[in-house]
């Protein structure tokens, strides 16, 4: 009842300015809830006492309209939290009402007070104050009819607004500018579960799985509309971490309930690859058709080169560099197919490549060492090995290099 009466009192607000004051409460205020009363029960009293005092046509008629209009921002107050609309939705009904009612409070008084020089005085008096509801009605018009902008007006001014969150979840998802709105979110409430939910989604897709974790563990979902997404996300972030005997039991129980979920099926698939389990590939496949990105599409491609299923490893490859050419992974793992297939070249040029776009891909220097050593290129092998040494001066497969290619005894 507070929180009703508190958003009465604001659409009141909003049907005088509605420009003027945030399109949804920021807040349930006890001091607002006390405005409400007053101002649903002054006006109507004070239309029945001029009534009572002048039994004047137009007073009773704002008695009507008086009862009309507080039944009407009642109604709206909560029609529009149940939908899931800003407040300021409720204008449309609530405003014309309310400004007809203090037109007729107005004409009441106009035909007792103003001399009898003022002709049509109680007509001039509900037309002047209907107007100027008009010309407002005319000035906010398009602002009140778009509700998504009236969310981000909300939530520029709370970021950490709980139904400006819910409504925006999707646009937050998908624009990268709002980075700065979701960490401001959590800044003012690190528990806000859309907000920790959508930085941690952020944080898989960027690879920054210790990230992700630490988001999405603080993100306080319980029974909120977004808690099947953030389990999911966690369930793929515990999978990229290794906790596969957390990971696993969540991605079976998601999928008991959603069968194509995108990051349960790579959180299994990460499990069962884990543990050499022989459908990995099939369920990655899966998740990679349901949509489970850039992640699951490179673990595809390696468990096919693993399994030597080059031929499908180059389809994938092949697909995969259209949308990322400069992937360092994909360039990798292209390099490594055209050297398991003895194409020397190209496996050259794409281990340079792949290290000129990530020069701290061990794998591809230790791959360009034995590929130009096979293939009699030794001077070239040495300056790798040496070239690997000094880069990567903690990797235990170091001093066995430079003694295969004969710089050390």
């Amino acid at each position: 009842m507070l929180e009703l009466l508190s958003r009465v009192a604001h659409l009141i607000g909003l049907c005088i300015t509605p420009r003027g004051l945030s399109p949804e409460p920021l807040e349930t205020s006890g001091l607002g809830a006390l405005l409400a009363v007053v101002l649903l029960s002054v006006p109507l009293g004070f239309a029945v006492w001029l009534y009572r005092s002048y039994g004047a046509l137009e007073s009773k008629v704002a008695i009507a309209l008086w009862v009309v209009a507080d039944a009407a921002l009642l109604y709206k107050a909560h029609a529009t939290y149940a939908a899931g609309e800003p407040l300021l939705r409720g204008y449309y009904l609530a405003a014309p009402l309310l400004w007809s009612a203090i037109g007729a409070t107005l004409a009441t008084l106009a035909g007792q007070f103003l001399g009898v020089s003022f002709k049509n005085k109680r007509t001039a008096a509900f037309v002047a104050t209907v107007g100027i509801g008009i010309l407002l009605f005319k000035d906010a018009h398009a602002y009140v009819a778009s509700t998504q902008q009236q969310w981000r007006d909300v939530l520029a001014k709370d970021p950490s607004h709980e139904r400006a969150l819910g409504a925006l979840t999707d646009e937050l998802a998908g624009d990268p500018k709002a980075t700065e709105t979701l960490l401001g979110c959590v800044a003012k409430r690190p528990n806000a579960c859309v907000c920790r939910t959508l930085l941690g989604e952020r944080a898989l897709d960027a690879e920054r799985t210790e990230k992700a974790l630490e988001d999405l563990t603080q993100a306080s979902c319980d029974g909120h509309a977004l808690e099947p997404r953030a389990k999911a996300a966690l369930t793929q972030a515990l999978a990229l971490s290794k906790r596969y005997d957390e990971a696993e039991p969540l991605a079976v129980a998601g999928l008991a309930k959603t069968p194509d979920q995108p990051r349960y099926l790579l959180a299994l698939a990460l499990s069962h690859n884990a543990r050499g389990e022989a459908d990995a590939v099939d369920l990655t496949r899966r998740a990679v058709k349901a949509g489970a990105g850039g992640t699951a599409e490179m673990l595809l491609i390696q468990l096919l080169i693993r399994g030597n299923d080059l031929a499908g490893a180059k389809l994938e490859l092949e697909a995969y560099l259209k949308k990322h050419p400069d992937d360092a992974r994909a360039v990798y793992n292209a390099a490594l197919v055209a050297d398991r297939e003895g194409v020397f070249n190209k496996a050259r040029e794409g281990y340079l490549k792949a290290l000129k776009l990530k020069p701290d891909l061990a794998d591809a220097r230790y791959n360009l060492v034995m590929l130009t050593w096979r293939n009699g290129a030794t001077a070239e092998a040495k300056h790798h090995a040496e070239k690997f040494a000094q880069s990567y001066p903690e990797d235990p497969r170091r001093l066995d290099l430079l003694t295969f290619v004969g710089i050390r005894p």
